[in-house]
């Protein structure tokens, strides 16, 4: 159950993921443990051979990690689980801009979600686009870790 949880902080980018969680950080009540595929890989490395084949990770995570095997044979690779974070990134902010201009507001996310996620708002005007998300998580201003958009995705209230 550990490896679930903790894997469910690094995937929020990925998984979703990959981060964010595509507008925001880790919600306050988790442990931000950030998205680093390698570290990933080497945690779920049964066999220990320095490959993360999907069938060595549990069955939840394998359900959910699965697709990011884009050339089907079997194994994750950090760009893999990259692209993969930032696919559903990507997925996670646009189903978050229901009014669909490109980026988030107060209205779209919710109050408590705004205040974590406004740090991101480079040109002030009161919205986050998804580059000022990935540039303040990849400067570590919004603690997403590096772009891993690790919150639990914008379209949750």
């Amino acid at each position: 159950m550990r490896k679930i949880a903790v894997f469910g902080g690094v995937l929020m980018a990925l998984v979703l993921a990959a981060g964010f969680a595509a507008a925001d950080p880790q919600p306050a009540n988790r442990p931000h443990v950030g998205h680093n595929p390698a570290r990933l890989i080497e945690r779920f490395d049964a066999n220990k051979d320095g490959k993360l084949q999907v069938s060595e990770l549990p069955d939840r995570l394998r359900a959910r990690l699965a697709a990011a095997d884009t050339n089907s044979d079997g194994v994750l690779t950090v760009d893999e689980l990259n692209a993969h974070a930032a696919k559903m990134r990507q997925a996670r902010f646009a189903a978050a801009d229901k009014n669909g201009d490109g980026a988030l507001d107060a209205s779209e996310v919710g109050p408590e979600r705004w205040a974590r996620i406004q740090v991101a708002d480079a040109n002030k005007d009161g919205k986050v686009t998804q580059a000022e998300l990935d540039a303040a998580r990849a400067s570590g201003v919004l603690h997403g870790g590096g772009g891993h958009g690790h919150g639990r995705g914008a379209h949750r209230k």
